[in-house]
């Protein structure tokens, strides 16, 4: 169309079996005025009607593209671009890239399943079984406890100090070595503390112990 360039007139349009025109597979729009999908998206046949029948591959959606100055966004145009960290799109997953649940990321950009999802460090996963489909997936990310520890991203459950290591808060990615005299870390989860010691978390004021 001469009034709007993003449209493209098709010579040779294709025909349903009510010989209507329709546009070509990879285009949307009305008779032979058909205006083609994003960049690196198409459609699923031929006669697409809206952008949103236009799909990108498992692990992209589709963005606008940046505008240059003086241009107006409108004009700039879209094209599927990968699923940011954190965020995945299956195959006719919708025109969006969904996030993974909270504390949990992705290991790169563009996963195309949920099974890419995984809990960040100092968190472990917590899993459901999905009603339609009767498998595992990962719904949430719980912070481990005190003197439990877990280090890298991914699925694994959070591990308790090792002896002689401790960690007083939740969430811990790593563990903190004991005290020499006065603190009992066993390395089975637990923490305590010889008479006359207390918590490194509190100062000495006098006679007593008093919290920060």
């Amino acid at each position: 169309s001469p009034k709007n360039p993003e449209l493209q007139l098709f010579i040779t349009p294709e025909y349903d079996n009510w010989a209507r025109a329709r546009c070509k597979q990879g285009s949307f729009g009305f008779g032979r005025w058909c205006s083609r999908c994003p960049v690196g998206s198409t459609t699923a046949a031929a006669g697409a009607q809206t952008m949103d029948e236009c799909e990108c591959e498992a692990g992209q959606e589709v963005r606008a593209l940046a505008a240059a100055p003086g241009v107006s966004a409108s004009s700039s145009g879209q094209r599927c671009t990968a699923c940011p960290a954190g965020t995945f799109r299956p195959v006719g997953g919708g025109p969006a890239c969904v996030g993974c649940p909270g504390n949990a990321t992705t290991a790169d950009v563009g996963s195309v399943s949920d099974r890419d999802c995984e809990c960040e460090a100092g968190f472990e996963p917590e899993f459901a079984t999905n009603s339609t489909s009767g498998r595992r997936v990962l719904v949430g990310c719980r912070p481990c406890a005190p003197m439990w520890t877990k280090a890298d991203q991914g699925n694994r459950m959070c591990r308790p100090c090792a002896a002689g290591w401790y960690s007083l808060s939740e969430g811990s990615a790593s563990c903190e070595q004991c005290a020499a005299d006065g603190v009992l870390c066993p390395g089975d989860g637990t923490l305590s503390f010889l008479p006359g010691f207390w918590i490194p978390s509190t100062e000495w004021a006098g006679d007593e112990a008093v919290p920060k």
